[in-house]
Protein backbone atom coordinates (compact mmCIF):
# COMPACT_ATOMS: atom_id res chain seq x y z
CA UNK A 1 0.00 0.00 0.00
CA UNK A 2 1.13 3.36 -0.76
CA UNK A 3 1.07 5.95 1.95
CA UNK A 4 -1.24 9.02 1.13
CA UNK A 5 1.15 11.71 -0.28
CA UNK A 6 0.05 15.39 1.81
CA UNK A 7 0.98 18.63 1.90
CA UNK A 8 1.14 20.96 5.44
CA UNK A 9 1.43 24.20 5.44
CA UNK A 10 0.09 27.50 6.83
CA UNK A 11 -1.52 31.02 5.53
CA UNK A 12 -1.29 32.44 9.20
CA UNK A 13 1.92 32.58 11.14
CA UNK A 14 1.13 29.56 13.65
CA UNK A 15 4.77 27.89 12.45
CA UNK A 16 4.44 25.32 15.94
CA UNK A 17 0.84 24.29 15.29
CA UNK A 18 1.53 23.77 12.13
CA UNK A 19 4.68 21.24 12.51
CA UNK A 20 2.83 19.33 14.89
CA UNK A 21 0.37 18.61 12.65
CA UNK A 22 3.10 17.64 9.67
CA UNK A 23 4.49 15.02 12.62
CA UNK A 24 1.17 13.80 13.64
CA UNK A 25 0.65 12.92 9.74
CA UNK A 26 4.15 11.48 9.01
CA UNK A 27 3.77 9.29 12.31
CA UNK A 28 0.48 8.14 10.35
CA UNK A 29 2.42 7.03 7.59
CA UNK A 30 1.49 9.81 5.58
CA UNK A 31 4.12 11.23 3.03
CA UNK A 32 3.99 14.86 4.17
CA UNK A 33 5.62 17.83 1.93
CA UNK A 34 6.08 20.84 4.80
CA UNK A 35 6.04 24.27 3.49
CA UNK A 36 5.53 26.16 7.28
CA UNK A 37 3.84 29.06 8.00
CA UNK A 38 2.99 32.35 6.19
CA UNK A 39 2.55 30.83 2.58
CA UNK A 40 0.47 32.80 0.64
CA UNK A 41 -2.46 30.55 -1.11
CA UNK A 42 -1.30 30.42 -4.35
CA UNK A 43 1.84 29.48 -3.42
CA UNK A 44 0.21 26.33 -1.23
CA UNK A 45 -1.85 25.65 -4.20
CA UNK A 46 0.97 25.61 -6.74
CA UNK A 47 3.32 23.16 -4.77
CA UNK A 48 0.54 21.05 -4.31
CA UNK A 49 0.08 20.75 -7.80
CA UNK A 50 3.62 20.43 -8.41
CA UNK A 51 3.76 17.66 -5.96
CA UNK A 52 1.23 15.92 -7.11
CA UNK A 53 -0.52 15.11 -3.40
CA UNK A 54 -3.52 14.06 -2.56
CA UNK A 55 -4.50 16.88 -0.02
CA UNK A 56 -3.53 19.54 1.55
CA UNK A 57 -3.97 20.34 5.32
CA UNK A 58 -3.55 23.64 6.34
CA UNK A 59 -4.35 26.81 9.20
CA UNK A 60 -8.32 27.34 9.75
CA UNK A 61 -6.85 30.78 8.61
CA UNK A 62 -5.79 29.40 5.00
CA UNK A 63 -8.95 26.74 3.85
CA UNK A 64 -11.06 28.90 1.91
CA UNK A 65 -8.25 31.32 -0.04
CA UNK A 66 -6.39 27.83 -0.55
CA UNK A 67 -9.66 26.57 -2.04
CA UNK A 68 -10.38 29.34 -4.53
CA UNK A 69 -6.40 29.49 -5.35
CA UNK A 70 -7.03 25.76 -6.30
CA UNK A 71 -10.13 26.10 -8.34
CA UNK A 72 -8.35 29.09 -9.96
CA UNK A 73 -5.76 26.63 -11.23
CA UNK A 74 -8.43 24.24 -11.90
CA UNK A 75 -7.44 21.80 -9.42
CA UNK A 76 -10.46 21.64 -7.39
CA UNK A 77 -9.66 17.68 -7.04
CA UNK A 78 -6.89 17.99 -4.38
CA UNK A 79 -8.88 17.64 -0.91
CA UNK A 80 -8.15 20.51 1.68
CA UNK A 81 -8.10 19.48 5.34
CA UNK A 82 -8.07 22.00 8.00
CA UNK A 83 -5.11 21.20 10.33
CA UNK A 84 -6.62 20.08 13.99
Amino acid sequence: MTAKRLLVGAVGDDEDAIAAAARRWRDTGAEVVYLGAGVQAEAVAAAAIGEDVAAIVVDAMGAEPVRAALARAGAEDIEVRVSS
